[in-house]
């Protein structure tokens, strides 16, 4: 019988009772040997003032932009220089790459794919695809994505049908593609009228507006036990629980890498290889 491999310390710095990291303090807690600090400070004093075990991973939650200023995590680096940075984004977040100023050389994870990401990493085996965390810190987002796209190629399993309830051909078109990466076949509904041969059902929702809802409620009636993967734009984590009780296996956030999708399928029962870990709001 081979010995249980380490469990890896973590340094989470931020507000870990957020609820919206609710699930990824949760998941280190019981995955990692977990550390916290309120700040970078906070932290530096730690490493100073007792003797703590290197840290695997730092991870920053971030409630919003501009929460971590690059200078104070490069000097918390360098006491800790082979510690990878996670940066856990909260739903106030999105955006800043493109407005904002993101912070170099750190691993981006939003809040509601920050679970199956560390879960890939920590347990490779679970065929939820590449998280990327391991790469240097020079690597770009296309790196990630050309490896992620790589890892889940490598272990496919066989899926069944899919019906994917979109209003828009190329919301389709895109989400058949991954489908068919993850080795299921797809097919297309506008509305809630869904086939019967249809094993699981992905939504391709926007937010959760009074129309939405009422699609969703719709679709949720339609969908009987078969499980549904939700996607959403850039959700608040009162969307995320409002979908998680009315019916909803899981909710993936848009824009999303290939690997997250792949953990929600998985998580749906989709591929046959569903992860332990469901995430919470």
């Amino acid at each position: 019988m081979s010995a249980r491999k380490p469990r890896p310390t973590v340094l989470l710095i931020g507000d870990a009772t957020r609820a919206d990291f609710r699930s990824a303090t949760q998941y280190l807690q019981s995955e990692t040997n977990l550390l916290t600090a309120a700040s970078c400070a906070a932290a530096s004093e730690l490493f100073a003032a007792i003797e703590v075990p290197a840290p695997q991973w730092i991870v920053l939650a971030t409630p919003q932009r501009g929460a971590f200023a690059t200078c104070e995590v490069e000097a918390l680096h360098t006491q800790a220089p082979l510690a990878k940075l996670v940066q856990l984004l909260g739903g106030w977040c999105e955006g800043e790459t493109r407005t904002g100023r993101p912070l170099r050389g750190v691993t981006r994870a939003a809040w509601t794919s920050f679970v199956s990401r560390a879960q890939a990493e920590l347990h490779p085996q679970s065929r939820l695809g590449y998280a990327g965390w391991s790469l240097p810190r020079t690597a770009t987002p296309h790196d990630v994505a050309l490896l992620t796209r790589a890892s889940v190629s490598q272990s496919i399993v066989t899926g069944g049908l899919v019906a994917v309830v979109a209003v828009g051909r190329e919301d389709y078109l895109a989400l058949a593609d991954a489908l068919a990466a993850c080795g299921c076949q797809a097919c297309w509904r506008r509305d809630g009228s869904l086939p019967s041969e249809a094993q699981g059902i992905v939504w391709a929702g926007t937010s959760l507006t009074a129309s939405q809802q009422q699609r969703w409620r719709q679709l949720r009636q339609a969908a009987g036990a078969r499980p549904i993967v939700a996607l959403l734009d850039f959700p608040r984590w009162q969307e995320v629980a409002e979908l998680l009780d009315n019916g909803a296996t899981t909710v993936i956030a848009k824009p999303f890498l290939l690997g997250d999708l792949r953990a929600g399928f998985a998580q749906a029962g989709l591929l046959g290889a569903a992860p332990s870990q469901k995430l919470s709001a």
